[in-house]
């Protein structure tokens, strides 16, 4: 191995000696502060590489490409035979193997082959980043584990460290964490045995995306503390030093160690008849607007998400979903009368059960189980909310209409769905200003005067009139 290296290294510094070498891999596997250092900018290049895919997703279809021919071969087998997304990744990488090249185009085409063949829109919840994301990552997601792994194993060793019973190899999550999706950002964690999970523990953590890198100390989300953390951000990964680092947890410590350990809390646990469900739907003053709108996105998840799955799909942060289930919660509560008084001084109950189930799932996220008999009222009452009386604006109505061929509608289309925007060029007066620019979840079309009721995103395959007629 040593006479490997060494013969590359000549290439550029020929007085390199086999001595250098042995040092080198040494120092570079002895040494925190070279371990650490290095682990850091191995991961902060990919976050980058990752945002800048999540911004470009063409750039991503031609990374593929550089990903040896033997890993392209055993992912696309993993994916043989399989159904919906996972039989467009197949197809993806077929066309890798066989072609050695892949557009934007191409993957458009792939998408809307495998899209028709389902009854239900298959890729409401995904987009071109998060379909390609499993097959640019999976060669490196062991990478990214071990990089972690080392940094969580130097922060162990540290002195002020040196008391503490630390849970071993949790919480690493690498760029995978948001379930399949995936992401920019990479976190670890380092929390006490003493603790059920990180979740209701002060963390000492490291956390690094495409735009910074971000360590020190924060408290769980579900710990009484939630929100409090003494952290030092650096956008600059050349300024990053395992001084740096050091330094701030050893600031972070008295935090850390001075925080008692907390008795998690007793959840509700209520039996609510799928009758009753229905009622509380019904009633505009429990059940909100924007109550109905995550709780129907669970829905379209098979029933169970995360937080972070909400929040990709709705566009808002995992942590905004707290409160609206809190709040639906005391209201459901309420009107039941089993309302509890709450003494500031203490902890808070927790209100998700009153409506969810849940288990922890890969990488430790919690996953959000509607119970049963909310389930079905839901179904029920957004079925019964679907106004069928609505005409399907079809392909071939549109095609009747304009003076365009199929072919140059479905490039526009594509280019529409990819893009989510195309300018229509004509003399004024002729329609060319109609548009539509909507974020996932949204509660209509950008300039849209159409009620959210009567839009036909409500309906079937989720789009608004607008988007149907483009």
């Amino acid at each position: 191995m040593c006479e490997i290296i060494l013969e590359e290294i000549q290439k550029q510094s020929p007085n390199f000696t086999m001595l250098d070498i042995q040092n080198y891999l040494f120092c570079s596997t002895q040494y925190d502060e070279i371990v650490v250092e290095s682990a850091v900018v191995y991961l902060s290049n990919l976050a980058k590489q990752l945002q800048a895919f999540q911004q470009n997703p063409e750039e991503m279809l031609k990374a593929l490409k550089d990903i040896s021919i033997d890993v392209l071969k055993s992912t696309r087998e993993r994916y043989r035979g399989e159904e919906k997304i996972k039989r467009i990744r197949f197809h993806v990488l077929d066309q890798v193997i066989e072609k050695r090249n892949i557009s934007i185009e191409d993957l458009e085409n792939i998408k809307e082959q495998v899209k028709v063949k389902y009854d239900t829109n298959i890729l409401q919840a995904w987009n071109n980043f998060s379909i390609l994301f499993e097959l640019f990552y999976t060669d490196k997601k062991e990478k990214v584990k071990f990089e972690q792994q080392r940094i969580h194993e130097a922060i162990q060793r540290f002195d002020v460290c040196s008391d503490i019973e630390f849970v071993k190899g949790k919480v690493l999550n690498g760029f995978n964490w948001n379930q399949q999706f995936g992401g920019s950002e990479c976190w670890l964690a380092l929390y006490e045995s003493k603790f059920e999970n990180h979740r209701v523990a002060p963390q000492l953590y490291v956390s690094i995306d495409g735009e910074e890198i971000r360590y020190g100390m924060l408290f769980g989300d579900q710990h009484p503390k939630r929100g409090v953390q003494d952290t030092e951000k650096i956008s600059n990964t050349n300024e990053f030093t395992f001084e740096r680092l050091h330094e701030k947890i050893v600031e972070a410590m008295d935090m850390f160690k001075e925080t008692p350990e907390e008795e998690v809390p007793e959840t509700f646990d209520t039996d609510i008849s799928v009758e009753v469900w229905k009622t509380l739907i019904q009633n505009t003053t429990i059940f909100t607007e924007d109550n109905l709108e995550y709780l129907k996105t669970v829905l379209n998840l098979g029933g169970a998400a995360t937080a972070s799955q909400l929040g990709q799909l709705l566009n808002r942060h995992p942590s905004s979903f707290i409160s609206p289930v809190v709040g639906l919660a005391k209201r459901i509560l309420k009107e039941l009368g089993q309302e509890t008084e709450e003494n500031e001084n203490e902890t808070k109950k927790k209100y998700w059960k009153v409506l969810f189930n849940g288990e922890y799932i890969e990488s430790n996220h919690f996953s959000w189980i509607i119970k049963p008999n909310l389930k079905v009222a839901l179904e029920e009452y957004f079925a019964s909310n679907e106004d069928d009386d609505y005409p399907i604006f079809t392909k071939e109505d549109f095609l009747s209409e304009v003076f365009i061929d199929e072919e140059k509608y479905e490039k526009i289309t594509n280019l529409l769905r990819y893009k989510k925007n195309i300018i229509l060029q004509g003399p004024p007066g002729v329609g060319n200003s109609l548009f539509f620019n909507r974020r996932e979840g949204s509660k209509s079309c950008r300039t849209c005067p159409i009620p959210s009721k009567l839009c036909l995103r409500r309906l079937r395959d989720g789009v608004s009139p607008r988007e149907q007629w483009f």
